[in-house]
């Protein structure tokens, strides 16, 4: 295994693979569709991944550089290749393209209620066990809670409102909270 990144630009001969994933990995109302991410690449907010394993397409991050932080803002590994190390692979890969940055990510809270409980559990897990560690605080939109992880401590709260102001996304505007 020999997992290397590579940006990803409209010309990108891995953008049919990336769509379909992130089809497949992000339900719609999390979703960004990939113009939009492409479009945001362009303008310099946000800059997208491919993962390899030679010429195997493994999955995707989209990566938004603020400041200190470095915002895992999709993530994701093709489902027939999960269970493998690629994400905890492409998790490092990520570590060292964005060196000196506090890397943070959210991903939907735990919730026995929810029709995913156990792929939110192993999702979390997965993390944790990647270097991530909770950071006490959510944010909720779109109808949806999500818990914010971060790498290293103390969590940049502000840098990270900040951001997600910076996003420039109509009608993206969380609440922050703890619990």
């Amino acid at each position: 295994m020999n997992l290397q990144a590579s940006p990803i630009d409209a010309h990108s001969s891995d953008l049919p693979r990336l769509e379909k994933l992130n089809r497949e990995a992000f339900p719609p109302q999390e979703r960004l569709e990939t113009p939009k991410l492409l479009a945001m690449a362009a303008e310099g907010l946000v800059e997208i991944w491919a993962f390899r394993d030679g010429k195997l397409f493994v999955g995707f991050a989209t990566v938004m550089p603020y400041g200190p932080l470095g915002y895992i803002w999709f993530f994701a590994v093709e489902h027939t290749l999960r269970g493998r190390g690629y994400g905890s692979q492409a998790l490092a890969l990520l570590k060292e393209l964005y060196q000196g940055r506090q890397l943070v990510l959210d991903l939907e809270e735990l919730d026995d209620s929810a029709p995913n409980p156990q792929q939110r559990q192993a999702r979390r897990a997965f993390y944790l066990r990647n270097g991530y560690c909770p950071t006490g605080w959510f944010m909720a939109y779109g109808g949806a809670t999500f818990e914010v992880l971060s790498q290293g401590e103390p969590f940049l709260l502000q840098a990270f409102a900040e951001m997600v102001q910076a996003m420039g996304i109509r009608g993206f505007h969380p609440r922050f909270f703890q619990k």
